[in-house]
């Protein structure tokens, strides 16, 4: 008999990564860091990301650290100037949401930031388009 699975054994298996992979791949992966194809500190990212698959399951999105930013930062990921970002945001254009810190100061997570980005809106498939298109340009 094979040491592969037949097409039934395969569909009745989940479809999450096992440890002994992570494993495999990680002996694997070391050679190409000796021979200086990848470096320490992506050979670290790699195996932290495949050992946490296989821990959790497949995620639907990466784990990104919370991290607050300002609104010129903010401005800076979007790649537009920090009075459109502010002009947008004051017409209620921009919907990203705040977070303040005290009485004055806001700052904007780096994760809704990038569902913004994702979304229709700042896509163009949503409604606020039109006015995101008139702001800048």
């Amino acid at each position: 008999m094979s040491n592969f699975l037949d097409y039934r054994e395969m569909n009745q298996t989940n479809n999450n990564l096992r440890m002994s992979t992570v494993r495999w791949l990680g002996r694997h992966l070391a050679i190409d860091l000796d021979l200086g194809a990848l470096t320490v500190s992506e050979y670290n990212l790699i195996m932290k990301t495949l050992r946490a698959v296989a821990r959790k399951g497949n995620t639907k999105e990466p784990d990104i650290p919370v991290r607050l930013v300002d609104g010129r930062e903010a401005a800076d990921i979007l790649d537009i100037s920090y009075s459109q970002f502010r002009a947008l945001e004051s017409e209620g254009v921009l919907r990203i949401p705040r977070k303040m810190l005290g009485k004055k100061t806001v700052r904007y997570r780096i994760t809704d930031i990038n569902n913004f980005i994702l979304s229709d809106d700042a896509t163009g498939k949503g409604n606020d388009s039109d006015e995101i298109d008139r702001f800048l340009g």
